[in-house]
């Protein structure tokens, strides 16, 4: 796997060692603490971010890894000021860094930007469209409970206003899941 925009870029049994390797949990960061040593994290949050941003950077660290980033993509020559282009960003930030982690406000910006770099990039969510990474979270949760993620009958009942990105996380776990049924009060 070179990028992880979408849920929809693993296959089942990849997610089902993801999980694997998420059962490790505390063993996890005892048993590759410097898994990441001399390793660089650039984080991109365009989005507001407390937990997934915070968890992405804590992980690496605790991997050995260190971070960099910024949240604000007018602190870039990609802002208006300047305009440079998504791809140009992509090429720019793969000379510092070993592993891109970017929340952005759609999914056009996060494509741009992964198809001239030579670095792994993770989406961390894009707009209200998908967030792979929340979508890991909430299939691990199921996995967990049911010990498999096929041929199971998922309802979410939430209101669109409160929960925007609730709908766009369940379309994308349709794909790996038996039968998702969305009920949402406007």
């Amino acid at each position: 796997m070179k990028h992880l925009l979408s849920i929809n870029d693993l296959s089942s049994d990849q997610i089902i060692d993801i999980f694997k390797l998420a059962q490790l949990k505390g063993q996890l960061f005892n048993k590759y603490h410097n898994i990441f040593q001399e390793k660089i994290l650039a984080t991109l949050f365009f989005q507001p971010s407390t937990r997934t941003q915070l968890s992405s950077q804590s992980a690496f660290i605790k991997l050995g890894g260190q971070c960099i980033g910024f949240s604000d993509i007018e602190d870039s020559r990609s802002g208006s000021t300047y305009y440079e282009s998504m791809e140009d960003l992509g090429k720019i930030i793969q000379s510092y860094c070993d592993l891109l982690v970017m929340r952005c406000n759609d999914a056009e910006q996060i494509q741009k930007l992964s198809q001239n770099c030579n670095i792994p990039v993770i989406s961390a969510g894009h707009g209200n469209i998908e967030h792979p990474t929340q979508a890991l979270i909430d299939m691990y949760t199921l996995w967990s409970i049911n010990n498999r993620i096929h041929n199971l009958n998922i309802h979410h009942l939430f209101s669109y206003f409160s929960s925007p990105p609730i709908y766009p996380q369940s379309h994308a776990k349709s794909t790996v899941l038996h039968k998702t049924t969305i009920y949402c009060r406007k």
